[in-house]
């Protein structure tokens, strides 16, 4: 009995490894911090915190800074959104919220004046355009994560960002896709449960490449 339970104990703890690793990944580019915070969307009069990671380089001397949302998912599974929103409407708030100029002036050095290009800071934004999803058994939480390790598909944003005088402005020096989309036009699966954990398969998130 005490072996069994030994490796049911084991099993579990297995599992639990296997899905935070799911989350943690893909792993971070050299230099750059794997970094945990929190944001706030709103629907209607309601809003629900989430937990979100994202891997940042703040610009180096003479280089360029990176920015990559890695993983989403609701801080708390009892909170609940009035009018619910899908996947697309949560995700679109947090990437509004975490590429604001506001944002990564906080995360990093002070952007410096707009009126010397090529002034200011400069960042690689890279959205992931395949998604999926597991079920967290530790916080009984659905967590959107990249589908990297089938899909390298990124929108590729190089942006400026430098202070005029009132306010930080953000300028999109250029765009462009890289990798294969192979979940172009895949439907989003059902919410995977304690019972089918998942992760499901792949599918798309809107970018600038594919709004």
């Amino acid at each position: 009995m005490k072996k069994l339970i030994l490796l049911l104990v084991i099993a579990f703890l297995a599992i639990v490894v296997r899905f935070e690793a799911k989350a943690q990944a893909p792993p971070c580019p050299p230099g750059a911090n794997l970094i945990s915070d929190q944001v706030t969307v709103i629907s209607g009069n309601t809003s629900c915190l989430y937990d979100i990671q994202y891997c940042l380089l703040c610009q180096p001397s003479g280089g360029i800074g990176d920015f990559s949302l890695y993983s989403f998912s609701k801080h708390d599974p009892h909170c609940i959104l009035n009018p619910p929103l899908n996947s697309t409407q949560i995700y679109g708030q947090i990437v509004d919220i975490v590429t604001v100029p506001d944002y990564l002036a906080q995360k990093c050095n002070y952007p410096g004046p707009c009126d010397t290009y090529p002034g200011g800071i400069w960042y690689q934004f890279c959205f992931w355009m395949c998604w999926e999803k597991f079920f967290d058994i530790v916080n009984n939480v659905v967590v959107y994560v990249p589908c990297w390790q089938t899909s390298d598909a990124e929108c590729i944003q190089i942006i400026r960002v430098c202070w005029d005088g009132t306010q930080y402005i953000r300028t999109l020096e250029s765009q462009n896709q890289t990798g294969t989309f192979n979940c172009a036009g895949q439907p989003e699966p059902p919410d995977p449960t304690s019972q089918n954990p998942g992760p499901t398969s792949c599918f798309p998130l809107p970018t600038p490449c594919n709004p």
